[in-house]
């Protein structure tokens, strides 16, 4: 048997609270068939300083119809209070599934099962059995190091008569071979000092083979408690991709960012954009030369716009680009801004997990997170879907609109101005690009990728083009 986590860590600047709700299960899994039933006792062991309660019980849904496709013959799961561990709080926990919640004061669980009551099923749970799940709360204070909180552990000393920790093969009681608990551990928090400069990465998304394009926002004045009023003269930096079979970089430019408006738009005198494929890439800025122009220290001030590949093939995937600091290139690239002639070192924080807390936010570099989209692929402004983008489409498009003409197999194809809206300006657009010098569809030109979580509105039902 065993209690899953087997760890969990939680974080908190030194001297400050951790807290956290962890959801736990018991499972449990036999080397051979045949499992009768089984019973357990389980219950917390806070630490020193540490508080710990079982605030939700219930049936796990797994187990609910394992006897042959049927309910368990017996179910008894009880729950019991700090103060009492022999006498279980009543009523008792439904085994139906239901979850006994916003339990106030929980130190300990038992479980009775018969799995058929006829004899006639038996278990087969080599492969693991999910039967009761826990919702944990911790609270401690985080220490200098790391120190563990509390556990969640089997025993044979709650209830009355004490219930033991036992599967049942042939009528006879066997103790589980391995009875795993689960440790809860409070960690420091290491706090990534204040930085003036720092990173920000966009994210992005898209279905596979997909293009995302991302800006690079660069805070040159970001710590509140240390402003920068210097002139900033240049900068370097590298963004690392975290998992490179989930992304690709492409390209990247200044064009369109603030630093491309540099000297009348030409940009930086020295602009060094370096892409590693697969891995990142970096850029080195020297604004001018001769040091005479300069950029007050400002936050938000857009760097770099890279463009990426989607290679993530299924939903639910998604990976991230960090900032890396003397990475990539020969010599490496450090993370830097240059001010006097002097360089000043960016945010040491990594931003690997841009979902893990930030102790100073406004002083920590961003990653950028990319998730795959799902889309269909499909010809730009082939509204009719014969895979060309000619006069016939907008034609295609106002016989649909005004004349209860075919529906467009992608719609989405057909909205070629981008505003999530099919009609007759769609039409007008494709003529004037066709005759009148207008531009291009706004998805681009060919076999186009549309995700479905764009304009969401419009159908895409069609044979996906190569």
């Amino acid at each position: 048997m065993k209690i899953v986590p087997a760890a969990t860590v939680l974080k908190a600047p030194v001297g400050e609270t951790a807290g956290g709700t962890i959801d736990c299960s018991v499972t449990l899994d036999a080397r051979v068939a045949g499992v009768q039933g089984w019973s357990f006792g389980l219950k917390i062991e806070p630490a020193a300083g540490a508080t710990m309660n079982i605030s939700s019980v219930a049936m796990s849904q797994a187990s609910l119809t394992a006897a042959c496709g049927k309910a368990l013959g017996f179910v008894d799961t009880a729950y019991f209070a700090s103060t009492d561990l022999t006498t279980p709080v009543l009523p008792k926990v439904p085994a139906d599934g239901t979850v006994v919640a916003g339990l106030a004061d929980c130190a300990a669980v038992t479980q009775g099962v018969v799995v058929d009551m006829m004899q006639v099923c038996s278990l087969g749970v080599t492969a693991g059995l999910r039967v009761l799940d826990i919702t944990v709360d911790v609270s401690g204070t985080a220490g200098e190091t790391a120190a563990v909180a509390g556990r969640v552990v089997f025993t044979n000393d709650v209830g009355n008569p004490p219930t033991s920790t036992v599967i049942v093969f042939g009528g006879g009681s066997i103790p589980p071979e391995v009875t795993a608990s689960a440790v809860i551990t409070i960690e420091p928090k290491i706090c990534t000092p204040a930085a003036q400069f720092t990173i920000a990465i966009g994210g992005g998304g898209g279905a596979t083979d997909a293009e995302a394009v991302s800006l690079v926002t660069l805070n040159l004045d970001s710590d509140p408690a240390n402003p920068n009023t210097a002139a900033i003269q240049g900068w370097s930096y590298g963004l690392c991709i975290k998992d490179p079979a989930m992304l690709d970089i492409l390209s990247a430019t200044t064009s369109g960012t603030d630093s491309g408006t540099f000297k009348g738009g030409l940009g930086p005198d020295f602009n060094t954009i370096t892409v590693f494929p697969g891995q990142g890439v970096t850029h080195g800025v020297v604004i001018d030369l001769m040091a005479t122009v300069t950029l007050p220290a400002q936050n938000d001030w857009t760097d770099l716009a890279v463009t990426y590949k989607i290679l993530m093939t299924a939903d639910g995937q998604a990976t991230s680009v960090v900032p890396c600091d003397k990475a990539l290139g020969t010599p490496a690239t450090a993370n830097v801004m240059v001010v006097g002639g002097n360089s000043f070192p960016a945010s040491t924080s990594e931003g690997i997990d841009p979902a893990d807390e930030c102790c100073d936010p406004t002083s920590c570099n961003a990653a950028g997170t990319f998730v795959y989209l799902p889309g269909t692929k499909a010809f730009a402004g082939s509204a009719n879907g014969d895979g060309k983008l000619d006069i016939a489409d907008g034609i295609f498009i106002l016989n649909y609109l005004y004349r209860s003409g075919r529906p467009l197999p992608c719609e989405k194809a057909g909205d070629v101005n981008g505003d999530c809206v099919l009609d007759s300006s769609d039409a007008v657009y494709i003529i004037y690009y066709q005759f009148l010098d207008g531009p291009a569809p706004a998805q681009g030109l060919g076999c186009v990728l549309f995700n479905s979580d764009t304009c969401p509105n419009l159908t895409c039902d069609v044979a996906e083009c190569g």
